[in-house]
């Protein structure tokens, strides 16, 4: 996801999502877990499940909730930072959108969280710079 002129986060890329209802997908940065990862550059781990049942709670509308494929169960999201130089000639980091996967498998199967999670994470990052550098 690519943020937009509006400040919203829209799928600029995506991979075996043609015709999925979320296709044409845009959120706020002002969303909960698109705060924490646009704005704050954590990675975050998420259940889609939760997500549907209390879209609210997660900065959604229902909307937004409802053109989430039931079928996904749990999503990753890791910033895609670009290098910006300072006032001072210190480089600093800006995020540029959010790299996101998601998966048919609960979040206690994909082992996103507790022990793997930090391998999982460190993966998402490398792909996140490799975007990063593409959409310069």
């Amino acid at each position: 996801m690519l943020a937009n002129e509006e400040d919203n986060l829209v799928l600029g890329y995506s991979f075996n999502m043609d015709g999925d209802p979320d296709e044409y997908f845009e959120l706020s940065t002002n969303s909960v877990w698109v705060a924490r990862v646009y704005h704050e550059s954590s990675a975050f781990v998420g259940d889609l499940n939760e997500l549907r049942k209390e879209p609210s709670r997660w900065g959604l509308t229902p909307e937004q909730a409802d053109v989430i494929k039931t079928t996904q169960q749990t999503f990753v999201s890791v910033p895609i930072l670009k290098s910006v130089v300072s006032k001072k000639d210190k480089s600093t980091f800006k995020s540029r959108g959010l790299l996101t996967v998601d998966s048919s498998s609960s979040i206690e199967e994909t082992r996103w969280i507790g022990d793997k999670s930090q391998a999982v994470i460190s993966e998402m990052i490398r792909w996140s710079d490799v975007f990063s550098r593409l959409f310069r």
